[in-house]
């Protein structure tokens, strides 16, 4: 088959076209093009290993297109391995072109074909009716016309095998008394068809075929072109929704963001994950195939958010923003507070790292210690998380490295490979010690003496006052073992 079929130009004058792509075989795009009053339907055939030449050929073709509308959601092209990729390709080359474009959903085609059919002139709150019988399902979804454009307001799905269930449901419709119920259906023989014909009123029902045909192709073209060209034009205009689940989870499983099939454009969610969170899992679904996407992410500050943005073409973009904790960010100027008379290092503690801030002359005060990463602090493994938990109910994470076993003296005992490879146990305050001994030998390299008393803060806003006074408990019997003094502060 050759890779184009259809004349891509129409007739020879220079009037500038409009075009509607679609999904239409197998590795190929239908397009449905309008050319003042003249329309002809072409397809491109983008066959495995070809993809780059037709695109390519693109360059030729489309200078002459003034505006082009992409329903391609469900298209499978071999070259691309998922749908994604495939719009991205052709949004990029559109881009390149300097070529208005838009990608629409399959709703936003037919409900557009519906309103554009019925030439409706709706109010704006007025409300209207979709109705759908499809193999044993009879579906509805309400929407409402404001002045950016109809949106979903609401959706209900009842089996056609429970006729009561149906027969409560079109009672409830009629009720709304909206001016305009569009019935599609994918056969004229369903016997449910007749019946609804017969409750409503035949000004208020409109009855169409399932499937998007050449003249309802030819309504979304022509009413979707007038809307690019002034997005004040919303007769027809449908809000868009996304096409794809989205979600973004730990390496523990956990959901940090969701985005489902159906919500509206454009989209921002966002989550800030502290410095434990360092791999995300991005999972998307696609009408080819689902994606799976492991990101590392790279810390710059305390925490990050993680922000998700969904454009109305369904694009999504994902950003890393750095987070400072905002009791860090203040710390220093709290010790450095003329009210506070204690000079001792300082160790602050969040989530899974720590800060050290030392005092080294009355001119600059107190500093936070570079060789333990400045104000970013460094990492501490999750003991911390651990000291806050009950010795009873200890919530294990697969990313900690070590397993949680007790035997009849110690309620909780961390098990872990040492240096030599050998599997020991250990009491958490036992570890914590030994971290807090890199913590006094840091401190030393700088002060150029050990010194003989620590100040502990607790930073992280999210333990609650148990949680905390858990954490003092095991720094306290820490800081015995190493016969060091200490004392908390509240910043």
């Amino acid at each position: 088959m050759p890779p184009m079929m259809g004349n891509p130009y129409l007739d020879e004058d220079r009037v500038p076209i409009h075009a509607l792509f679609w999904n239409r075989v197998t590795n190929g795009l239908g397009v449905r093009m309008l050319q003042g009053i003249g329309k002809e339907t072409g397809c491109f055939i983008l066959s495995p290993g070809q993809s780059e030449s037709i695109f390519e050929m693109f360059n030729a073709v489309l200078p002459r297109y003034k505006s082009a509308i992409f329903k391609v959601f469900d298209s499978q092209i071999a070259d691309f391995p998922t749908n994604a990729k495939l719009c991205e390709k052709l949004h990029a080359k559109f881009d390149e072109l300097n070529i208005p474009h838009c990608f629409i959903t399959e709703e936003q085609a037919n409900v557009t074909r519906m309103l554009g059919k019925a030439k409706a002139d709706l109010n704006v709150s007025e409300t209207f009716l979709s109705l759908r019988l499809d193999g044993e399902t009879f579906m509805v979804t309400e929407y409402e016309y404001t002045e950016t454009g109809s949106k979903k307001i609401g959706y209900k799905s009842v089996s056609l095998k429970s006729s009561g269930e149906v027969s409560a449901l079109l009672e409830e419709l009629l009720s709304k008394n909206v001016r305009y119920n569009f019935l599609s259906t994918l056969t004229r023989t369903n016997p449910w068809l007749k019946k609804i014909r017969k409750m409503f009123p035949e000004s208020k029902l409109w009855i169409l075929d399932l499937d998007l045909s050449e003249d309802g192709r030819d309504v979304v073209l022509e009413e979707m072109s007038q809307w690019m060209g002034d997005k004040s034009y919303t007769k027809y205009y449908v809000l868009p929704t996304t096409v794809r689940n989205l979600k973004i989870m730990n390496t523990a499983g956990e959901s940090l963001i969701d985005v489902e099939v159906g919500e509206a454009l454009p989209l921002t969610k966002s989550i800030v994950v502290p410095k434990s969170v360092d791999m995300v899992m991005i999972y998307q679904t696609d009408s080819k195939a689902p994606s799976v996407l492991i990101e590392k992410i790279e810390h710059k500050c305390h925490q990050t958010e993680i922000i998700v943005m969904i454009d109305t073409d369904n694009f999504a973009t994902i950003e890393y923003i750095p987070v400072m904790v905002p009791k860090i960010g203040s710390l220093r100027k709290w010790l450095n507070d003329e009210t506070t008379e204690s000079k001792e290092p300082f160790i602050g503690f969040c989530d899974n790292f720590s800060v050290i801030a030392v005092h080294q002359n009355d001119e600059d005060g107190f500093k936070f210690v570079n060789e333990w990463n400045d104000i970013d602090g460094h990492t501490v493994v999750y003991l911390i998380k651990i000291l806050s938990m009950p010795p009873d109910n200890i919530t294990i994470d697969d990313r900690w490295g070590f397993n949680v076993t007790a035997d009849d003296e110690h309620p909780v005992l961390l098990e872990f490979k040492a240096h030599d490879g050998k599997l020991t146990v250990a009491e958490p305050d036992f570890l914590m010690a030994l971290l807090l001994k890199e913590h006094i030998k840091v401190i030393r390299n700088v002060m150029g003496e050990k010194p003989d008393k620590l100040g502990f803060c607790i930073l992280d806003e999210k333990h609650k006052d148990e949680e905390k006074e858990r954490i003092k408990n095991g720094l306290e019997s820490a800081r015995k073992k190493l016969k060091i003094q200490c004392h908390f502060a509240d910043v």
